[in-house]
């Protein structure tokens, strides 16, 4: 197991990815490591075909441009959940304003209708909870897999733009977890947000001070060719 230390209020101590890996091994679970620099944690958040792909995917850029984009696609998820939650409740105030209970006229719809059939096709839908939790995970796969890549040889330029790319995603999720209204939400959930908050937030402090220490190396690369070409 690699161990990754993070820094917090000036003291190092180990990451929330690893924590929640030796919690895992302690309760006797299995935890089942992705091939490469992944961080021994369970995957089950990661689809068969999303696993596959990170075992295909050595190298670091590669690496991060597909986290990255798992990372995108279950905070799309969150989004879609949330809406789904504000529609739900806004037509539960409208049925209180109008007199009836709540979910009463979801109760009158006939089990024949095409809205009964479909929904029992469906699978069980995950709570937003839920939801939050698989977001959280990927988020701790994408930290864990930056601090183990810094102990890895790749190419600072390649890596330059999956960074960036990550960067960009990054902000734009933090700035709609920021304006997102935790009063109406449980408790439970109210925590997970405030894990993910925290989590974000250490892990954009990171990705900015890769991004700068690689802007460094290729510069330095940069000046070490034109230093050989003049002396050509």
């Amino acid at each position: 197991m690699i161990v990754s230390w993070v820094k917090r209020n000036g003291n190092y101590s180990i990451s929330k990815a690893l924590r929640r890996g030796l919690l895992l091994l302690l309760s006797g679970a299995f935890v089942c490591p992705l091939a490469g620099a992944s961080s021994s944690r369970n995957e089950e958040y990661l689809t068969d075909e999303e696993i596959e792909q990170m075992r295909d995917a050595q190298e670091p850029p590669f690496r991060m441009s597909l986290l990255t984009g798992f990372l995108n696609k279950r905070f799309e998820k969150v989004r879609a959940a949330r809406a789904t939650v504000d529609s739900v409740q806004g037509e539960m105030t409208e049925e209180i304003s109008q007199g009836d209970l709540p979910g009463e006229k979801e109760a009158q719809r006939t089990p024949g209708s095409d809205n009964a059939k479909d929904k029992g096709k469906k699978e069980p839908q995950k709570t937003f909870g839920e939801i939050l939790d698989v977001y959280l995970s990927c988020l701790d796969e994408v930290s864990s897999n930056l601090e183990n890549a810094r102990t890895l040889p790749l190419d600072p330029k390649d890596y330059m733009k999956s960074l960036n790319k990550l960067d960009e995603s990054l902000r734009k999720q933090i700035q709609w977890f920021k304006a997102l209204e935790t009063k109406t939400l449980k408790k439970a959930e109210r925590e997970t947000t405030e894990e993910i908050k925290q989590a974000q937030g250490e892990l954009a402090e990171d990705v900015e001070k890769a991004i700068g220490q690689l802007g460094e190396q290729i510069k330095k690369m940069k000046d070490a060719k034109k230093a050989g070409d003049k002396k050509e």
